[in-house]
């Protein structure tokens, strides 16, 4: 299964990561909580890179 997050600016953002086999599903996962999930705010992410310590989710980098 792939990592997919769900990210809508805002002053107090939603923020959500899914796992999922695809972004369709992703997307149906995420409506059963939050009302403005759309494609374009639902990526896929790599959250196992190589080099990093087992049981970390690296998001995004610096």
């Amino acid at each position: 299964m792939d990592y997919f997050i769900y990210y809508l600016e805002g002053e107090h953002p939603d923020i959500a990561i899914v796992e999922a086999d695809s972004v369709e599903t992703a997307i149906q996962q995420l409506k059963k909580f939050y009302r403005n999930v759309s494609p374009d705010l639902v990526k896929k992410i790599d959250c196992h890179r190589d080099g990093y310590a087992d049981g970390i989710m690296i998001i995004s980098e610096y």
